[in-house]
Formats: C-alpha cells, sequence, structure tokens
C-alpha cells in the first residue's frame, strides 16, 4: 500500500519557546517545517521516495500535476529517496524529463535527447587524424580529461576493477560535454560530478543529460573569468554575513576569500561526504535546484565550527587545511541544519541580498588568451600550502 501523505503545518508562532535549549531543539526539527509565506500547508511521504509513491502522484496517463510534483519535490528534499527511484525522481526535479507529460510523451522525449546527444557525441568521435592533428582546442581537451578519468575516485567500486567500461563512459560524457557547451569546455572537477551521478545510473544518454542539468546549476564555478567565479563564491559571503555574523566578521577581517568554498561549491561536497551521504546530500540539492542549497549547506557546516575556525585565528593556509580534515566526518545530517538556514535567511535577509544570491546566471564573452588559465589560476588557490607560523 502507497504509504499514507502526512500534512504538517507548524509556526514558529504557534508555540511560546522560553529557553535557548528549547529553541535550539525546535531549530533541529525545522526540517518538518515549509515555507509558509506561501504555502501554509504542505504534504510529503513520511519515508523516502519511492517508485511506488511516484507512481501514486501520476494520473492514468502518466502527468504528475504540479501540486503532486511538489510532493514529490519535498519528499525528496526532507525524506530522500530509495536508490531505485532516484534517476526518475532526479531526472524529473532537475528538468530532463518534464512532469507534465505522459509516459509515453516522456518517452518520445527520451528519444529525441537521444538523437541530440549521439549528435554531439559525433563530432569528436568522428574527426579524423589529420583534423584532430591540426584542432590544438580538440587536443588540449582530449589530453586534460585522459588524465584525470585514469585518476578519479580509485577507492571506488566503479573504478577498481580492470573493467575499463565505466572509465570509457566518464570519458565519453567528459568530451561530449566539452563539444555540447563550448563556451565552458571542460574544466577539472566535472570527472568527479560524472563519477558520482554514475552511481545512480550508468545509462550513457540519462548520464549525460543529468549531468547537463546539473552543470546548468553550478557552471558559474566552472566559467573561465576570473570575475565570474568571484561573484558566485562571495555568495557564501552573503549567507554568512545574516546567518553567521561572527565569522563572516573574522574573514573580513583577516582579508581571508572564499576560495576556500571551491571545492565544496564546485564539486558539490564529493569528497566531503561518503557515497551513501554524498547522494543523500544531493537529493536535497537537486529537489529544488532553484534553492542553490549547496550555499546553504556550505554555511550550515561553516556556522557549526565558527568558534573553533574564530578562536584558532586561522589564517587562509589553515583553513583550507581545517577544511579538509573535515573530510568523511560529516553526516548527511548537515541538510536539515542547511534547511533552517535556508528558511532563516529568506526570511531575515534583505531583499537585495537575496536578489544577489539568486540573481541569473549569464554569460559573458570569452577572454582571447588561453581559456584554461585563468581556472588553473583558482584551482591552484583552492590547494593550501602549509601552516603559517605565528
Amino acid at each position: 500500500m502507497v504509504p499514507l501523505l502526512t500534512t504538517l503545518a507548524v509556526t514558529q508562532s504557534q508555540y511560546k519557546i522560553n529557553c535557548h535549549c528549547c529553541l535550539k531543539i525546535f531549530r533541529r526539527l525545522c526540517f518538518f517545517l515549509a515555507d509558509t509565506s506561501s504555502i501554509p500547508i504542505f504534504s510529503y511521504f513520511m519515508e523516502p521516495l519511492s517508485n511506488l509513491q511516484i507512481s501514486s502522484l501520476m494520473d492514468k496517463e502518466g502527468r504528475i500535476s504540479n501540486n503532486n510534483m511538489d510532493i514529490l519535490r519535498r519528499t525528496l528534499y526532507y525524506r530522500g529517496c530509495e536508490k531505485d527511484a532516484r534517476e526518475l525522481s532526479w531526472s524529473l526535479c532537475l528538468g530532463y524529463l518534464n512532469h507534465e507529460k505522459t509516459t509515453s510523451e516522456r518517452k518520445l522525449e527520451e528519444t529525441h535527447y537521444h538523437v541530440i546527444y549521439e549528435k554531439t557525441k559525433s563530432v569528436w568521435q568522428n574527426v579524423i587524424p589529420e583534423q584532430k592533428q591540426n584542432w590544438a582546442l580538440y587536443k588540449q581537451i582530449e589530453t586534460q580529461i585522459d588524465k584525470d578519468v585514469t585518476r578519479t575516485d580509485k577507492d571506488e567500486h566503479l573504478f577498481q576493477t580492470d573493467d575499463l567500461r565505466h572509465t570509457t563512459l566518464l570519458k565519453t560524457i567528459l568530451m561530449t560535454y566539452a563539444f555540447f557547451n563550448m563556451r565552458i569546455n571542460y574544466r577539472q572537477g566535472m570527472n568527479y560530478i560524472v563519477s558520482g551521478l554514475m552511481n545512480v545510473t550508468t545509462n550513457e544518454n540519462a548520464l549525460f543529460w543529468l549531468f547537463k542539468c546539473v552543470m546548468d546549476i553550478i557552471q558559474p564555478f566552472y566559467f573561465c573569468e576570473n570575475d565570474t567565479i568571484m561573484r558566485a563564491l562571495k555568495k557564501n559571503g552573503c549567507i554568512l554575513k545574516v546567518m553567521s555574523p561572527p565569522l563572516y566578521k573574522y574573514l573580513q577581517q583577516r582579508d581571508i576569500t572564499y576560495f576556500f568554498c571551491f571545492k565544496w561549491n564546485a564539486l558539490l561536497f564529493k569528497r566531503l561526504f561518503n557515497e551513501k551521504d554524498l547522494l543523500r546530500v544531493w537529493d536535497t540539492i537537486f529537489a529544488f535546484p532553484n534553492r542553490k542549497m549547496f550555499y546553504y549547506i556550505t554555511a550550515a557546516i561553516l556556522k557549526e565550527y565558527t568558534t573553533d575556525i574564530v578562536s584558532c585565528l586561522l589564517s587562509f593556509d589553515e583553513l583550507m587545511l581545517f577544511i579538509q580534515k573535515l573530510n568523511g566526518t560529516i553526516g548527511d545530517g548537515i541538510v536539515y541544519q542547511a534547511d533552517v538556514v535556508y528558511q532563516e535567511f529568506k526570511k531575515t535577509a534583505d531583499s537585495e541580498i537575496v536578489q544577489y544570491v539568486y540573481e541569473k546566471f549569464s554569460y559573458k564573452p570569452a577572454p582571447k588568451n588561453d581559456i584554461r588559465r585563468v581556472f588553473f589560476d583558482i584551482y591552484s588557490q583552492c590547494r593550501p600550502r602549509s601552516y603559517s607560523t605565528k
């Protein structure tokens, strides 16, 4: 049987909280809350999203209404997803598949996307040797991808065997995207995003389009202009300014830029969490892509460690090393704290700050010099050198 939908409507004004301890406990439970400013009552399944639940939200022809799609998103956001339902739920939430279409129409949609994918893939696969020899950008992209795929996640089960199918698939997706989005091409870090998605699907067509949808969310971090990357990183500071003023003030006083957030944002925490927890974190991020929840997860983590950072007077290099040591120590429960940060930020931040965080990304003309230089400059600055001596 399909689990009953649970309807919750809770606001802080309904309770008189006279104790700081009680308030803290209440905030820990805020993952049950919705943004009641627009929807006073919301519903979602109390169990992780399953294929059976998704089917129950469809009409007899497979359409999902906007209201039911909201239930699907909220369930994925708050409760996560069962393994075999993840590909479909992410495809619907990220926009690869249209929830308003029938099942048969979605199959035609997948066929259409497959044709586009194969055409794009043929651009680089059908290059003759002489053409490749004279195509500098092609050689540059392929050389870098070949280097990166051979060292991607060697400790994970997909890449531990001598079977090269997954490595070949990884290269194929990266090469095809490089020629699909010629403004960005390939950048280091994309290989880890694809690797993470391969834990959900190894269907080549679905994998490519899911990757494309994810890149639409985080592409400012892979753009070749320094100003674009810096502008995206500064949004971490906008949220900290509202949600953790002591840490924001400390970073300002020490003149510490937000480059230390780069890998978290650009890789969507790929190295911070183990495989299981990472997929749960991505459930929350992908459920509502426009919320940019990766910023709030970053803020929630930094807020948790504000005392450690400020009291130890960490420099930029020391902060980078401190962050590296957090890898594998943070569980997926951070998404609930991130939701609290998100809800409070929306209610308390000035409209100008909110507008800045959610501004629509727009391309700028590509620089005339080497398109990869700026990105590698950014990437190198995110590598800690050593503890500075005082």
